[in-house]
């Protein structure tokens, strides 16, 4: 299967070989395009069998491992199996790259790992300095970094007798991701009830924040040992679920007032390979952290189309190879079609009050989903369609979607690599079992 992969890309030699983890999501796939375009061989592995990387034309071979999240152990034997399986013959350079939340775990077995391949993640010692909520308020806080004002405590009897405890509150359980069991409280009791409920159902002690004003910004950032070579900033105008959902529009914006705090950071954590920061800023003073991801991002794909191409410059920076990054191009446009018409159809449910007819449909269709009832699920979203939208203020809302959506490209990347989108059911399919988009599409 290799050897067709060479002949029908034409070069010569090969650049080297990749394993590429989670292949079910549009991050692998922008990953894979990335490299695959530039004669780097592609292995994709997931513990589920439908993936995106299964049916592109820039993957050779896919495999199955055990979920990293329920048996991390079995995760690493089986992974180091497949490694060893495909290790090249050739003597081409053997690269693993892990494209979503799995990049923890690989770090901290990257000891077993490294005998067989280089790994393309942060070390272990730099995650654990930003990952957790209470790390991450540590660090910030023992280096002057800006983020909103935080309180952790050892029991809930601290928090209870805690000073200047900000009113309103964002609880955050300290392992959250994606906005999940993230809950903004209006006062400290409502707030320490939260932190009771997440204490007694087995979570650790949350995170205490106050609420930072403006717009959440994302900064993305490649490291070479502590130094940034590579970075760009967006934001999203548009999400969805609209409540804590990922970016269907996205909107590329100068970074040059998230690059000060962000290099020192990252610079302080000693970081090699790629990042995420999440802002909060109001276009006014200093932008405040919210969080850093130490992996690729929902954005992936906008960041490639911005000008930066962060899995390339990952690959060189792994073989410590020289390289020659590019400038963002500011004000560049994406958006995922489908995606960003369900979240303009969100919204105008949600606000706008004659639409009490239209809100049934879709809460009974997601309700319908949730429970498995597949007939009556699609029953209910033929009536959606087919309820007469003519208010003033609908029409708005689409008005507005279609401006923020001028000239907008398309981040799916199937123009290109038409079968990938055989791997897209996946994202069907998870709607379909779950009601609700798979974790990649909310981070």
């Amino acid at each position: 299967m290799v050897s067709d992969y060479r002949q029908c890309m034409g070069k010569s030699p090969v650049k080297g070989r990749v394993i590429l983890t989670y292949g079910r999501s549009i991050i692998a796939l922008a990953i894979a395009h990335s490299l695959g375009k530039r004669g780097v061989e592609v292995i994709g592995g997931d513990d589920v069998e439908l993936t995106v990387l299964q049916f592109s034309k820039y993957v050779q071979d896919t495999f199955l491992y055990r979920p990293w999240q329920e048996d991390p152990e079995g995760f690493i034997d089986d992974l180091i199996e497949h490694i060893k399986e495909h290790r090249p013959t050739d003597g081409v350079p053997y690269v693993l790259i892990p494209s979503f939340r799995d990049a923890t775990t690989i770090a901290r077995h990257r000891e077993r790992l490294e005998k067989h391949i280089i790994v393309a993640a942060p070390s272990v010692e730099s995650i654990d300095a930003v990952l957790s909520k209470a790390a991450f308020a540590r660090t910030a806080a023992s280096n002057d970094l800006p983020i909103p004002q935080t309180l952790t405590a050892e029991s809930l009897d601290d928090l209870q007798t805690a000073e200047n405890f900000p009113e309103p509150a964002i609880v955050k359980p300290p392992d959250s991701h994606g906005g999940r069991g993230i809950r903004l409280c209006q006062n400290r009791s409502e707030a320490l009830a939260y932190c009771q409920e997440i204490v007694d159902s087995g979570g650790e002690l949350p995170v205490i924040q106050s609420v930072a004003p403006g717009e959440d910004f994302c900064f993305a950032a490649l490291c070479d040992h502590g130094e940034i070579v590579a970075h760009m900033a967006y934001r999203n105008l548009q999400q969805y679920p609209i409540e804590a959902g990922q970016g269907v529009v996205r909107k590329t914006v100068s970074d040059k007032a998230f690059l000060p705090s962000a290099t020192k950071l990252l610079r302080v954590v000693n970081w090699h390979g790629v990042a995420q920061i999440d802002y909060r800023w109001d276009e006014q003073g200093d932008p405040v952290m919210i969080e850093v991801n130490p992996r690729f991002w929902a954005g992936l794909v906008h960041s490639m189309e911005s000008g930066i191409d962060f899995p390339w410059l990952l690959y060189q920076i792994s073989l410590s190879e020289p390289i020659e990054p590019s400038e963002a191009v500011i004000d560049f446009t994406t958006n995922t079609p489908g995606l960003s018409w369900l979240s303009a159809l969100q919204e105008s449910i949600d606000s706008n009050e004659t639409f009490e007819e239209l809100g049934q449909h879709w809460d009974a269709f997601k309700d319908q989903l949730e429970g498995h009832k597949w007939e009556k699920a699609w029953r209910s979203f033929a009536n959606l369609m087919t309820t007469e939208i003519h208010t003033e203020p609908t029409m708005e809302k689409w008005r507005a979607l279609n401006e923020l959506s001028r000239n907008a490209h398309s981040d799916l990347l199937l123009d290109e690599d038409p079968q990938a989108a055989l791997g897209m059911l996946f994202v069907v399919s998870s709607l379909v079992r779950h009601g609700e988009l798979p974790p990649e599409f909310k981070s």
